[in-house]
């Protein structure tokens, strides 16, 4: 049972750590490029 409960809590902040460490500098860099070259193209 602890082991069990240990794993799966392991497994979850693992998979939690990994997406959100994956989408947080991947959408944050993108938005950043749009919304420097959009006011540049439109200017």
């Amino acid at each position: 049972m602890l082991l069990a409960g240990l794993l799966v809590a392991t497994g979850l902040a693992a998979v939690a750590g990994v997406v959100a460490g994956n989408r947080v500098p991947a959408a944050q860099p993108v938005r950043i490029k749009h919304d420097q070259r959009t006011p540049q193209n439109r200017r």
